[in-house]
């Protein structure tokens, strides 16, 4: 069930306000908090759009930086405005240049860049004066009226579009053989190799995806590696899932029983291996 993050985002630039016109400059730090609440509603409304394929330790953590930063990776068109059009096509698919284009409107999203110089601005105020801030008068209420003045105006704007969490992906899906969660990747028309992840608690499962050049469909495999016992006699290779491969971990040889475990090491390359170093 999908939260109204969208409505809080609203109500809490309103409280905002109303702060804001009490000219009352101990009211202020109340105002900076419910811009930073709003701020925080209008990423997670943002996240939502994205919630099957974010990674839960993400969305489950309220820092509206790093998930718009996560968003960004998973799609660079998340922090993005954008004007949206339709148009009649011809038979050959383009634009037909006599029925003219019908604009839908614009998205507006509160960016990357806001969230950096508004939400931290704003959190500086919401704490007792420093030693060295009180040596200097305190708080500078002139200023913080005028940086709550200047954000709520932007979330008004962002708000006040009709058109919102626009989310335009093709997605590979698959079973995770794991668990058999249904893992999602979403993937660009010029992406041929892409790795993902399996968010199910618990498992976390690594799969590589290719592309098939003739049908240009995806071959999803597990990623994993095969680790040869270095016992002597011994031949076998065992098979170890990426994920696995951590400092601390280990697995038994199924044919001699030796217990092996990962632990972190140096190695001294040689002077004619230098180019293959990681």
């Amino acid at each position: 069930m999908n939260h109204s993050f969208r409505i809080a985002a609203r109500e809490a630039l309103a409280r905002a306000k109303t702060e804001i016109d009490s000219q009352h400059s101990e009211r202020l730090a109340y105002a900076a908090l419910e811009l930073r609440m709003s701020i925080e509603a209008i990423t997670y409304d943002r996240a939502q759009a994205y919630i099957e394929e974010l990674p839960p330790e993400e969305y489950n953590t309220w820092k509206p930086k790093r998930l718009l930063e996560v968003l960004i990776e998973i799609d660079p068109r998340a922090a993005m405005s954008a004007r949206f059009s339709l148009c009649k096509e011809t038979k050959d698919g383009t634009p037909d240049p006599e029925a003219g284009w019908l604009d839908l409107g614009e998205e507006r999203v509160f960016g990357l860049k806001e969230i950096r110089e508004s939400y931290n601005r704003l959190g500086s105020y919401l704490h007792y004066p420093t030693i060295k801030q009180l040596k200097s008068g305190g708080h500078n209420f002139e200023k913080l009226r005028a940086s709550c003045v200047e954000i709520a105006a932007k979330l008004e704007h962002v708000l006040a579009a009709k058109l919102f969490n626009a989310n335009f992906k093709c997605l590979v899906n698959f079973e995770c053989e794991e668990c058999s969660f249904k893992v999602r990747k979403r993937f660009q028309p010029h992406d041929l190799k892409l790795e993902a992840t399996c968010f199910t608690e618990g498992c976390k499962a690594i799969y590589k995806l290719e592309r098939d050049t003739k049908d240009q469909d995806f071959i999803v495999r597990r990623k994993v590696h095969w680790i040869e016992c270095t016992t002597q006699d011994c031949t076998h290779s065992v098979r170890v899932p990426h994920e696995n491969v951590q400092e601390g971990n280990g697995w038994v040889c199924p044919q001699c029983s030796t217990e092996f475990v990962f632990m972190l090491g140096v190695a001294r390359y040689k002077d004619e291996d230098v180019s293959t170093k990681p």
